[in-house]
């Protein structure tokens, strides 16, 4: 079956026993083919996602560099790179060619161990839906990791349906700041800091190293402000400032933290 060629651009390894890795990806699962190679999942909240990217696209070029006559491994190295860089795929759909362009995200592809996932549910458990196992992973996801889906062998698990625990994997998304300028006063590395704690329709929550006015500008997928909130208020530690994000498509956005001359990027998903 052709499941078996399957390689992920998540995990760079095959279907059959991820191993778990961090890098700059777009999300999505893939096996090759003639022209490149062949969309088979496409993780939510992935910029393969935001920019339409459907399972059975087939990616025949990166950077307009042709992936025809390219291994698996070539092709997956291709749409790798670093996180918040952008990156143009070529997908052939129906006949039609079209360019899609996106910014890797920092990803990582996580094993869930089936002894502590039943374990977890008291041992009484010997198969599991979707939502069972996103409760654990998320339980015990990193710090600024943000849970986007659960798999097993290449593909998502619905919430249809129960698995066996094994071979199962948990696709994270990073908070952590994907760039950070020196601030133009003379402040300290840790005093220009800041880092994203949460981020909801009504709320967004961050923590900051030193007092003083902030500014938090939140981009869309495609580097567009859609808002942008003044809090006169900022103080070293724990803050948290209210905004209307109801009528915000669900997704991955950029939210710059501005203080004190210094700025620092997180990417976020908005569900």
């Amino acid at each position: 079956m052709y499941f078996h060629k399957i390689l992920t651009v998540l995990a760079l390894t095959s279907v059959v026993s991820f191993a778990s890795e961090v890098f700059g990806g777009i999300g999505v699962t893939i096996y090759g083919i003639s022209e490149g190679v062949q969309v088979v999942e496409v993780i939510p909240g992935t910029p393969a996602a935001e920019v339409g990217i459907l399972p059975g696209d087939k990616i025949i070029a990166v950077d307009q560099v042709s992936l025809k006559g390219l291994t698996q491994d070539q092709s997956i190295e291709k749409l790798r790179g670093e996180a918040g860089r952008p990156v143009e795929a070529t997908v052939l759909r129906d006949g039609e060619s079209l360019s899609m362009v996106m910014r890797r995200a920092q990803l990582s592809v996580e094993n869930i161990d089936a002894t502590s996932l039943s374990a977890w549910y008291g041992n009484e458990l010997k198969q599991f839906d979707s939502e069972e196992i996103k409760v654990f992973a998320e339980a015990k996801a990193k710090e600024n990791a943000v849970l986007l889906g659960v798999m097993r062998q290449g593909h998502l698990i619905s919430s249809e349906v129960k698995v066996a625990p094994d071979d199962v994997v948990g696709v994270f998304i990073d908070q952590k700041p994907v760039f950070e300028t020196p601030a133009i006063s003379k402040l300290s590395k840790k005093s220009a800091s800041s880092s994203l704690k949460s981020f909801n329709r009504k709320s967004i929550g961050f923590e900051l190293f030193a007092d003083g006015p902030v500014s938090l500008k939140i981009l869309d997928a495609n580097g567009e402000e859609v808002s942008t909130i003044d809090y006169q208020k900022g103080f070293t530690g724990i803050n948290s400032v209210a905004w209307d994000g109801s009528k915000m498509s669900s997704g991955r956005y950029m939210i710059r933290i501005e203080q004190n001359g210094a700025v620092s990027g997180h990417f976020a998903v908005l569900r």
